[in-house]
């Protein structure tokens, strides 16, 4: 029983420790992912919020206003992680690149004033052009100062290969110390449980001797009460043990064999001595 129940339980402690470390480092990486891409969205927002004119979201901005908001984001180091920053207008228009776009970019035609605008316009912009292996998009919703309607969205590509190396310590960390934890837990349980069952165990061998105490003394009372046939029992015992092993039956069995065959006299504990040592025939 120790045995299955070590093989059982190092499974379980070990599938337990994969699984959480996993779902650990994916939860971490989510988290970060999430954190640094609004801390990223603020930050293009709060630079650029201020110099933004409803002027800029009336047709492609002229070369004086694209270098003016190339210098802001330089200045405020965000094109250092933002490789790519695009600003569409509200009719789905490319107003605005920080990058010389290498291919044709794939206007989206979606109205952004409407309810549904701007979940469209994300949806349009993911079927157009997919994902970068390490680099996350996203799309901010624009306004200007004072005025509360969307009129466009800028579509930020951040390059997460910084956020990843600080993660690649982090999933080192987890996926050591949970296994760990759990080594030790597992021990610790184990010992546990091994010490309980040889206390088991011990407690099962001596209730064992004890009931084989009780039957040899019931075989002594056997032999004792009826001296005419004082050592029957035994030899019963030791015959029934000698056919047991010509039968092929294993050594538990054999014992209960002989302690059973000592026994087949129980009853004459209960004749009456004027019975059983009656000297003539039973009437």
């Amino acid at each position: 029983m120790l045995q299955r129940f070590t093989v059982a339980s190092a499974g379980i402690a070990v599938a337990l420790a994969v699984t959480l470390s996993a779902v650990t480092v994916r939860a971490i990486e989510t988290f970060a992912v999430k954190d640094e891409a609004q801390v990223a969205a603020e930050l293009v927002l709060r630079t650029i919020a201020p110099e933004l004119r409803e002027a800029d979201f009336t047709g492609i901005l002229p070369r004086e206003r694209r270098a003016f908001f190339d210098g802001l984001f330089r200045a405020h180091g965000i094109t250092d992680r933002a490789l790519r920053l695009r600003l569409w207008g509200i009719d789905g228009r490319l107003l605005y690149t920080n990058r010389v776009e290498e291919g044709e970019v794939h206007l989206t035609g979606v109205d952004l004033s409407s309810p549904d605008g701007f979940g469209a316009f994300f949806e349009s912009r993911r079927r157009l052009e997919s994902d970068t292996p390490g680099v996350i998009r996203f799309f901010v919703p624009v306004q200007v100062a004072g005025d509360a309607r969307t009129l466009g969205a800028f579509e930020i590509f951040y390059d997460l290969s910084q956020l990843h190396a600080h993660l690649r310590s982090a999933r080192r960390t987890i996926w050591a110390v949970v296994p760990l934890g759990f080594a030790l837990l597992y021990a610790s349980v184990f010992v546990l449980v091994r010490r309980a069952s040889r206390r088991l165990q011990k407690q099962q061998e001596d209730l064992i001797q004890a009931h084989i105490g009780t039957y040899e003394a019931l075989a002594s009372a056997i032999d004792a009460k009826d001296s005419y046939t004082g050592d029957h029992s035994t030899n019963v015992a030791a015959m029934a043990a000698r056919v047991g092993r010509a039968l092929g039956l294993g050594g538990e069995a054999i014992d209960e064999l002989r302690m059973g065959a000592r026994l087949h006299d129980l009853g004459k504990i209960g004749v009456p001595d004027a019975i059983l040592t009656k000297p003539g025939p039973l009437d």
